[in-house]
């Protein structure tokens, strides 16, 4: 365990390891039968630079003192919230941020927690008008504090660190809007300041509020302050969905094209599969079937095993029971995009994740790459990615942080 006695401390040069270990691990050497029973020549094969590692009478590993963390990993165990290093000027630009603490969504320390708001929702199940007011009440009291908001300075709310890394696909100042062509600002001058967490959550609860009692004109306002806080938190685009369906006259095009809207900022594989998944729903009521069918498809491309079940039984009923009739995937995305409908994740949007998430890890910023390392690796369903992303992140953290 992490947290646990540690049994085993190499150091290995890395020029070494790739030139005599790795090849050794490559013809499957090390599962030569000859060292069943010798871990110590095993670990000899390895040759490290250094080890600490003590074998007990049954040749089990026992408890060891480490060796000592080399002093660049031990500059790197530092919350990102108080990593005040500048970040390398490229990387400022491509990420809107200057310092890698800029970089930190998870540290708040607003006075109202997500918790408070959550005890007002239930508090106030019975009574919606009342949680309103407290609700409106919380937005107000956590919005006093916060910078006022400028062309270069814009508030941000992210759902996670990886949505951090792509914050410049949400830049809408479109050039083509201005005479020149040129934008009305730098992008590369924008910088955000965070919205807490609480406000956010009061804010989503309020647009729920106001869909489930049909209140639209309002629900809508909200929809555009909660977008333009975060144009890639997805849960709210699909609240928003929610609002043109959820009454006696559905209105199901004006539902399909906010998810529509939605899909181009989506990289979780929870956030896709729902899009699309909603999305067959909504082109099965347009009397779309082939459409619906292949967002049913796409919904089934994800490893998302709560959908699953669901999405095949309703491809089922849309392809009137013959599962043969179901569309290959590159027939799929070609009827998609036929539609109008983006298949996502994109490759721009996978490149430049996996772009700022090596320029990170190789400007020496692995808490700030890790969440990044395993959105990758949850797309292309890479166990050795998604190690690589626990590694980044575990392997910097103190014992205190692990624990909690």
């Amino acid at each position: 365990m992490l947290t646990g006695t540690p049994v085993l401390s190499l150091r290995f040069d890395r020029m070494a390891f790739f030139g005599d270990v790795l090849p050794h691990y490559l013809n499957d050497d090390i599962n030569d039968e000859r060292y069943d029973g010798d871990p110590a020549a095993l670990l000899a094969m390895f040759r490290p630079a250094a080890s600490v590692v003590e074998f007990g009478e049954d040749r089990g590993l026992k408890g060891i003192t480490p060796l000592p963390l080399p002093p660049a990993i031990a500059a790197h165990r530092v919350p990102l919230w108080k990593d005040t290093r500048a970040l390398p000027d490229e990387l400022k630009v491509r990420l809107r941020a200057d310092r890698a603490c800029d970089l930190d969504v998870l540290h708040d320390t607003s006075p109202i927690s997500i918790a408070d708001v959550d005890k007002i929702i239930e508090s106030n199940e019975e009574s919606p008008m009342s949680a309103v007011i407290e609700l409106e009440s919380v937005i107000m009291e956590l919005s006093k504090p916060l910078p006022e908001e400028t062309p270069t300075l814009k508030p941000l709310y992210c759902n996670n660190q990886a949505e951090r890394e792509l914050v410049a696909l949400t830049d809408d100042d479109d050039p083509a809007a201005h005479a020149d062509g040129v934008p009305g600002t730098d992008p590369a001058a924008i910088r955000y300041f965070p919205v807490p967490d609480a406000m956010f959550r009061a804010l989503t609860a309020l647009l729920r509020i106001n869909v489930e009692n049909g209140h639209v004109k309002e629900a809508e306002e909200l929809a555009a302050r909660i977008h333009h806080y975060s144009k890639l938190f997805i849960p709210a685009y699909v609240t928003e969905s929610a609002l043109y369906v959820d009454t006696e006259t559905p209105d199901w095009q004006q539902d399909a094209d906010v998810l529509i809207k939605a899909l181009p900022y989506a990289v979780d594989v929870n956030d896709i599969a729902m899009l699309y998944y909603r999305l067959a729903y909504a082109m099965r009521n347009l009397g779309k079937a082939d459409v619906s069918a292949a967002c049913y498809a796409m919904t089934l491309t994800m490893p998302v095993r709560w959908l699953r079940e669901p999405a095949i039984e309703e491809l089922g009923e849309v392809l009137e029971g013959d599962m043969s009739r179901a569309p290959a995937i590159e027939d799929t995305k070609r009827l998609l995009r036929a539609n109008g409908i983006p298949v996502v994740p994109s490759h721009a949007l996978m490149h430049t994740l996996a772009q700022n998430t090596i320029d990170l890890v190789d400007a020496g910023f692995p808490l700030a790459a890790g969440a990044g390392t395993r959105l990758c690796a949850s797309v292309d369903h890479d166990d050795t990615l998604n190690w690589l992303g626990s590694t980044l992140l575990y392997g910097t953290y103190s014992e205190d942080e692990i624990s909690e």
